[in-house]
C-alpha cells in the first residue's frame, strides 16, 4: 500500500508539474494561493448577502390595496372617457371622505388632548379634581378619556377634549 500510495503520489506530481508548464506558456503564472480563490468568492458573495439585504415586500394592508384600487378605477375610467362617470366617483369619495371626518372627529380630538395632557401633566394619579363640576380622584388617563374616582367609589369616564 505505501508502494501504491507512492505511484499516486508521483503521478499527481507530474500532472502538476505538466499543468504548470502549460500555463506557463500561456502567460498564466502557477501560483501556491490559487486555492484560496473560491473561499475568496465565497466570502465576497456572504459579504454582500450580510451587508445588503434584499428591499422589504411592499405593504399588504388593506389601506394600500384600497388606494391603489380607487388610483386604478380612476384611470380605467379615463380611459375609457367615461368622464361623467368618474365625475360622479369622485363626488362620492368625496362625500365619502367628508363623513369619516365628521365621523372620526371627536375621537382624534380626545387623541390629540390626551398627548397634551401627558406632556402637560397638569394632575397625577391619585390628584382630588374638579372637571366641569364632577370631582374625584385620577385613576388614570387613556387614550381618549380621564377616568375619576368619585367619593362614592363611582367611575367618571370624562372624554379628554372636555377637560
Amino acid at each position: 500500500q505505501l508502494l501504491q500510495g507512492r505511484r499516486i503520489q508521483n503521478r499527481l506530481n507530474a500532472i502538476r508539474s505538466s499543468a504548470a508548464e502549460r500555463a506557463r506558456g500561456i502567460g498564466v503564472s502557477w501560483h501556491p494561493m490559487r486555492h484560496c480563490l473560491p473561499l475568496v468568492t465565497f466570502a465576497a458573495a456572504l459579504r454582500c448577502a450580510l451587508v445588503a439585504p434584499p428591499p422589504p415586500p411592499p405593504p399588504d394592508e388593506p389601506a394600500w390595496q384600497i388606494g391603489f384600487g380607487i388610483a386604478g378605477l380612476v384611470v380605467a375610467l379615463d380611459i375609457l372617457n367615461a368622464t361623467e362617470l368618474l365625475g360622479a366617483v369622485l363626488g362620492a369619495a368625496g362625500v365619502a371622505g367628508l363623513a369619516l371626518g365628521f365621523a372620526v372627529r371627536d375621537t382624534i380630538e380626545n387623541f390629540i388632548a390626551s398627548i397634551l395632557l401627558s406632556l402637560r401633566q397638569p394632575f397625577g394619579p391619585r390628584d382630588f379634581v374638579d372637571i366641569d363640576g364632577v370631582q374625584g380622584s385620577v385613576a388614570r388617563l387613556t387614550s381618549r378619556a380621564t377616568i375619576l374616582v368619585s367619593p362614592d367609589g363611582n367611575q367618571i369616564r370624562i372624554p379628554n377634549a372636555a377637560v
